[in-house]
């Protein structure tokens, strides 16, 4: 989900998902990539330019996905809002 929704906001580098994403290792990041571009979701560039840089950007079928995200974000954000200020009982 962390990757969908940082390429919801648009392409990005390979070292940028990296980066953003604590705690995933390079292997894990790489696997999630490629199930995700096996799958549709993603699509993968790589750009012809020295150092070569790989861009990942959602495919037209990833971003259907966005509504369900932002869906799922709005609940998650309730939810915390929840647990952090519990109704008082009566």
């Amino acid at each position: 989900m962390l990757i969908l929704a940082m390429l919801g906001s648009g392409n990005k580098r390979y070292l940028e998902l990296q980066r953003s994403l604590e705690g995933i290792g390079p292997k894990m990041l790489s696997k999630e990539l490629q199930e995700l571009e096996i799958n549709g979701i993603v699509s993968r560039t790589v750009m012809q330019s020295k150092p070569i840089t790989v861009m990942y950007a959602l495919t037209e079928y990833g971003r259907s996905l966005k509504p369900i995200l932002d869906d799922m974000a709005a609940w998650g954000q309730s939810h915390r809002d929840r647990v952090m200020h519990p109704p008082i009982p009566e």
